[in-house]
C-alpha cells in the first residue's frame, strides 16, 4: 500500500541522514562492515543474543553473538567493529 511505501521511504531517509549514504545503505540491507560503531551494528542486526566482554590493558574487546541468517559473531574493539564471522 501507499502508506507502507511512505513509511519505508521515511525509514530509509532517517537511516541515511543519521549514518550517511555508505553505512546507511549497508544497514538497510542488514549488513555490516569493519569500522562500524556498536550503534550501527544494532541498527543493522538488532541486539545480540549474547555478549562476551574482555577487558585488558589494551582496552575492551567484545564478542557479540547472533543467530541470524548470515552473521554469527561480531568482534568489537573499543566500540568499533574490528572483525566478524559469517556463515553461508
Amino acid at each position: 500500500t501507499d502508506r507502507m511505501k511512505i513509511a519505508a521511504e521515511r525509514k530509509r531517509a532517517r537511516i541515511i541522514e543519521r549514518y550517511g549514504e555508505q553505512a546507511g545503505s549497508l544497514i538497510l540491507r542488514k549488513a555490516i562492515e569493519i569500522g562500524m560503531t556498536k550503534q550501527m551494528v544494532i541498527a543493522a542486526l538488532g541486539n545480540p543474543i549474547d555478549k562476551n566482554i574482555t577487558t585488558n590493558r589494551f582496552g575492551v574487546n567484545e564478542q557479540w553473538v547472533y543467530r541470524g541468517e548470515r552473521y554469527e559473531y561480531v568482534y568489537i574493539d573499543d566500540g568499533i567493529v574490528s572483525s566478524f564471522q559469517t556463515k553461508y
